[in-house]
């Protein structure tokens, strides 16, 4: 743990493997409450094949720094960040999940299926719209059962509306 004096700012990092509109709301929150964080990203377009070795240069990056806490992107494990293997290395460090909920780390998260059925509800209902695409998200999650829910509920479900990863290259 950090030994920070009494009075000063607290020093919390910030851990992305990829730029995203988090990222500013993040730096708004900090500003806002008088705290400095020190961001830490990957390349955009890392290769998988050489994630790994890219994370643990951020991992060691992030071990050099007297941060009082660390912020992370809950859905990392997307690309392949291992959880047990995260958690161990900082394990010394308070960490906050943005964005997916683990039961031994403190978070906070959205359950984005609620806002996405009322806006197909929107669609369908205010504006008539009956042929609504959907990009599922890469993990599967409610949202896939919601679309279908909701379409199929309105009669106007269509399989071939939905995208699929020939769709997408």
């Amino acid at each position: 743990m950090n030994t920070r004096r009494k009075n000063t700012r607290l020093t919390l990092g910030y851990l992305s493997f990829y730029q995203n509109q988090m990222m500013s709301g993040v730096f708004e929150a900090a500003q806002k409450y008088n705290v400095n964080i020190i961001g830490f990203s990957s390349v955009n377009d890392v290769e998988l094949s050489r994630f790994r070795g890219e994370a643990r240069l951020l991992y060691d990056l992030i071990g050099r720094q007297h941060l009082d806490g660390l912020l992370f992107l809950g859905w990392m494990k997307i690309i392949g960040v291992n959880h047990d293997e995260f958690r161990e290395r900082f394990k010394n460090l308070p960490l906050f999940s943005l964005g997916t909920g683990y039961p031994d780390i403190p978070n906070i998260y959205m359950d984005g299926s609620v806002y996405f059925g009322e806006l197909l509800e929107h669609l369908i209902t205010v504006h008539g719209c009956n042929r609504i695409a959907f990009i599922p998200p890469i993990l599967a999650d409610a949202r896939n059962q919601v679309y279908e829910r909701i379409m199929k509920a309105h009669g106007i479900y269509d399989p071939s509306l939905i995208a699929d990863d020939d769709d997408l290259n």
